[in-house]
């Protein structure tokens, strides 16, 4: 599918977005369904457990509650900067 939604989300996502940060908390196979547009800065993050591989399930939670300090939160810098999780870190790409 994400062939057939890329190019088609992209150029809304780059009309509507442009010159915007974009938060992008989306699982790796969701993500491959648009491409960043130039003029857009993405912020990919991600959940790694501690030893060292890509959470899965646990991630899910996580983003959740990482999605609503950022919505709730007056600077998604800071709130990337300062986030924490007891069993994982958060990456950013």
């Amino acid at each position: 599918l994400s062939a057939w939604w890329q190019p088609r989300l992209t150029e809304v996502l780059a009309r509507h977005l442009r010159g915007a940060t974009v938060i992008d908390l989306l699982p790796q196979e969701h993500a491959a369904a648009w491409r960043s547009p130039p003029g857009l800065t993405v912020r990919r993050v991600r959940f790694v457990g501690r030893d060292g591989r890509v959470a899965g399930h646990t991630a899910k939670a996580a983003k959740g509650r990482l999605a609503r300090e950022l919505v709730c939160g007056d600077d998604p810098e800071r709130v990337l900067g300062t986030w924490r999780h007891p069993e994982l870190r958060l990456e950013l790409h």
